[in-house]
């Protein structure tokens, strides 16, 4: 499984990195942000898995793992 961790990067470069890692066709794949509640990284993956599951592209579901939020990705 491959991962990829943006719990400590800069918000303005995580769509960046998260949506060519999500385009992947390798499932099952996970994401590991941090648990802060008004967290801009939380936000930034949650709106692109969001508007990727809407399109029908993939499914994921939330592990909460205080102080970390792991996204589990697959088909």
């Amino acid at each position: 499984m491959k991962t990829l961790d943006v719990h400590d990067k800069n918000p303005k470069e995580v769509s960046s990195l998260v949506e060519p890692f999500v385009d992947t066709d390798e499932r099952p794949i996970e994401i590991i942000t941090d648990y802060q509640h008004y967290s801009k990284i939380r936000k930034v993956v949650g709106e692109i898995l969001n508007r990727e599951r809407k399109q029908g592209k993939l499914k994921f579901y939330c592990l909460y793992n205080i102080p970390y939020i792991t996204w589990k990705i697959y088909k």
